[in-house]
């Protein structure tokens, strides 16, 4: 009895030390840091905050940041802790997010660089840097007179998926001799939960002018033009922004500085004038994001929020029997057009009398065309059917049914009709498959021999079996996943030649990795770190990692397109 205690004891301290070791060899995520001042501009005596975000590791702790002169930086304290969980593509998703609050005081007037928070994690100590990295603190905010800040278009909220649009308008009197500008906007590619959208056609044709940003970078925006503007003629620049909220919350637009100066007196010794600078401030705004509802919600409902319409059209009417029809469905509107799934019309009965070849879809922010090719095989088809999809309608706020008018058809019946197995015609058919189905004479026609046909025999129910179970454990080969994961290596490429930003870069790799997993591209936006356990798919981490650092505290700068497609390739999603 002792010796099976002792060998039950013996079991059970190797069953921890297992444990431990598994625990210890798990991959571990890199925490996401992101520091945000209140301001670049602020009154002297103005109370100014900086937040630390940490994301990814509830144990995650913010060293104290090092000193700097002429301003008073608390120690951090106890962070804030959230925790966002839901399920997606059949998967549970957390984000574990921590927050510090940092009060910073200026004991006098000047320009002061921000160092760079840091963050421990896993034993690791991870760098944020602080958007904007600069405070400038002065004795009085002059420009209100001077100069203007203002944001038009922004919704006080939203849903998921629902676009908006952030317009911002900035300008100066007309009578001032201006000789540099500059917006300095805290919260520029640090919204969590967003994806910013782009056309790369949203200033076509207009005047642009390149101003400074966050003074670390450059921006274009348009104009300046001349408006008036309470009596008054300003000189008046804008830059406009849309962004797609993928989860709920509450963005926080941090206060917004547009700083201008002025050439006053006359040239130096070495020519040069001197500026007086002026600040306009855009005070904090907010803006909050609802979860779509649930109540009412349609089992057909595909992801679609927004006003959109839809409109049809095909390259015949009228066909042959077995031939394929090009049907074209095109949804426009203000929502998430480059984001929602497809009606799949192999699971629609109206549809049963068509044999669907395949599908084009090719979505855009504008929007979304989609070229499906219907084979019709049964000769008393008399229309195509309406293609429903569901959308949530944020202006309604409930759930639409949007629907493509049917489309009137004639088809034409084959002689000898068509092998249903197959779907097309049938050998009978040489008009339609361009086959002569007439045996050639042979002088001395050789056929098989009864054993050959007694063994083929026997082996057909093994062949009909074994190509059962491959097409079980693969899929239709030409099913739309299937053909979908084909070509979302082509895709990728062309979307990461066309992409211009990290965001781009980030989008084209998430419309890849819902292809090759079969889920919605939804899913792989904003996907909490560690779903995939491989060594690739910790490669495909850190790159998703890097594309997140890149879009929210790198100035949006793209990646090397080579090795994202390497990565992406890799990953055996």
């Amino acid at each position: 009895m002792c010796t099976w205690t002792r060998w039950v004891q013996l079991g059970t301290v190797l069953l921890c030390l297992l444990s431990t070791a598994q625990v210890s060899a798990a991959p571990q995520v890199p925490v996401r840091v992101r520091a945000q001042l209140s301001t670049g501009v602020a009154k002297l005596g103005a109370s100014i905050q900086l937040v630390v975000t940490a994301e990814g590791d509830r144990a995650a702790r913010l060293e104290p940041l090092a000193p700097v002169d002429g301003l008073r930086i608390s120690e951090p304290s106890s962070p804030m802790r959230s925790e966002f969980r839901r399920q997606v593509a059949g998967r549970f998703v957390q984000r574990i997010t921590l927050r510090w609050t940092i009060q910073v005081e200026a004991l006098r007037e000047g320009k002061f660089e921000i160092p760079n928070v840091r963050v421990i994690s896993n034993g690791r100590g991870v760098l944020g840097q602080v958007t904007p990295s600069s405070l400038t603190v002065v004795r009085d905010i002059q420009g209100a007179d001077m100069g203007f800040l203002e944001a038009l278009e922004v919704p006080m909220k939203v849903y998921e998926g629902q676009p908006f649009t952030v317009l911002l308008r900035a300008g100066w009197a007309t009578d001032l001799q201006v000789a540099s500008a500059g917006l300095v906007l805290p919260w520029w590619g640090r919204l969590p939960g967003t994806l910013e959208l782009t056309t790369g056609k949203e200033n076509l044709g207009l005047k642009l002018v390149t101003i400074a940003l966050n003074r670390s970078s450059r921006v274009d925006v348009v104009g300046p033009a001349e408006r008036s503007r309470g009596g008054d003629l300003f000189q008046v620049v804008e830059l406009k922004r849309r962004f797609l909220p993928t989860r709920p919350g509450t963005l926080d637009f941090a206060q917004s500085i547009f700083e201008f100066g002025e050439l006053v007196g006359n040239a130096g010794p070495f020519g040069r004038r001197k500026t007086r600078d002026f600040y306009a401030v855009l005070p904090r705004f907010e803006v909050r994001v609802l979860r779509v509802p649930e109540e009412n919600r349609p089992f057909a409902w595909t992801g679609a929020v927004g006003s959109l319409t839809v409109e049809r059209e095909t390259d015949k009417r009228d066909v042959d029997q077995g031939a394929s029809i090009h049907l074209t469905v095109r949804w426009l509107g203000d929502g998430n057009l480059e984001f929602f799934d497809l009606p799949d019309l192999s699971r629609l009965d109206a549809f049963r009398g068509f044999r669907i070849l395949g599908v084009e879809d090719t979505p855009g922010v504008l929007e979304r065309k989609v070229i499906w090719e219907l084979v019709p095989i049964d000769a008393n088809l008399e229309e195509i059917p309406s293609i429903p999809l569901w959308a949530f309608n944020p202006e309604g706020e409930a759930y639409e049914l949007l629907e493509s008018d049917p489309v009137p058809i004639r088809v034409r019946a084959v002689e000898g009709g068509l092998d249903p197995a197959l779907g097309g015609p049938m050998l009978d058919s040489p008009d339609v498959l361009g086959i002569d189905p007439r045996a050639r004479p042979e002088l001395d026609p050789i056929g098989p021999s009864g054993s050959n046909l007694l063994l083929g025999y026997l082996l057909l129910p093994l062949a009909w079996f074994g190509g059962r179970t491959l097409v079980r454990r693969r899929g239709d080969p030409g099913g739309y996943s299937a053909r979908r994961r084909r070509a979302a290596p082509r895709h990728l490429a062309r979307a990461l030649r066309q992409a211009d930003n990290a965001s781009d870069q980030r989008q084209a790799l998430a419309i890849f990795l819902g292809a090759c997993s079969g889920e919605s591209v939804q899913s792989w936006i904003g996907r909490a770190p560690g779903l995939v356990q491989s060594a690739a798919g910790q490669e495909l981490e850190a790159l998703l990692s890097a594309l997140d650092a890149s879009i929210h505290g790198g100035n949006n700068e793209p990646l090397d397109k080579s090795m994202i497609e390497r990565v992406a390739r890799g990953a055996g999603i």
